[in-house]
């Protein structure tokens, strides 16, 4: 991992169990923290460009020089990183509604040129493609889609931006029922030539974004409320309609 220009935090390597377990980082109000074990999978995000990676882990205040933390040193810490396109990637073209099999997805990946006609032949416009408002979108969108699928770039994507906007309106709210947002590092992400490996389509020299937010308590729902029982998931419902309000 190298430090990015644009940011004053930083980080280091302490263990080294997986590729970012034990990644210490230095926020910018001077605290540390170190990355623990992963709590999720990674998920894979391709409607937009740039694509991906996205995987939570729980992380450790180290230190602390103002006592920020000292009453909730435990936080968790979501990872994200630029990804490469894929094959499986191109169902955002069901954006546009432009349908495709899965062999004409591959050839849309592979050979770009030849797509675009395709992308006019589907269009409803039936006229010039370059006077087609909505055929010159389509060729914009997967144009910009194909070159951050492929080439490091500097810009996140805008899923991570409204993330980070919305943990922070939390913490000014301090709101009781949702993560606050700590902090975040930037930076560009590079793998050590004998370091711990990553996912093969993680794009070497692309931005990886590090969110620490609060812990919240308790369990998934996802997990447990179709267990529970009636009465205990009614009492979920008014807690739900109770942080709405």
């Amino acid at each position: 991992m190298s430090n990015s220009d644009n940011s004053s935090s930083s980080s280091e390597k302490g263990s080294e169990d997986s590729f970012f377990s034990g990644l210490i980082l230095k926020l910018v109000d001077k605290s540390k923290w170190i990355i623990n074990e992963s709590i999720s999978n990674p998920k894979y995000q391709h409607r937009h460009a740039p694509c991906e990676a996205i995987q939570v882990f729980a992380c450790t205040c180290i230190e602390d020089p103002f006592g920020t933390y000292a009453d909730a040193p435990e936080a968790v810490v979501k990872v994200r990183y630029q990804y490469v396109l894929t094959v499986s990637s191109v169902a955002v073209a069901d954006g546009y509604r432009i349908r495709m099999s899965p062999q004409e997805r591959e050839m849309w990946v592979c050979q770009w040129n030849d797509m675009k006609n395709m992308i006019y032949d589907r269009c409803s416009c039936k006229s010039e493609p370059q006077r087609c408002t909505r055929c010159q979108e389509a060729r914009e969108y997967y144009a910009e889609l194909f070159y951050a699928g492929e080439n490091p770039v500097e810009y996140t994507n805008k899923d991570t931006e409204k993330e980070m906007r919305a943990l922070e309106l939390l913490r000014k709210a301090q709101c009781p029922y949702t993560p606050w947002l700590i902090g975040v590092r930037k930076q560009i992400l590079e793998l050590e030539e004998d370091g711990p490996a990553l996912d093969e389509h993680a794009i070497v020299g692309g931005y990886s974004v590090f969110i620490v937010m609060t812990k919240v308590p308790g369990e998934p729902l996802s997990k447990i409320f179709t267990h529970m029982p009636k009465a205990k998931r009614d009492e979920v419902r008014e807690g739900f309609k109770e942080a709405w309000t």
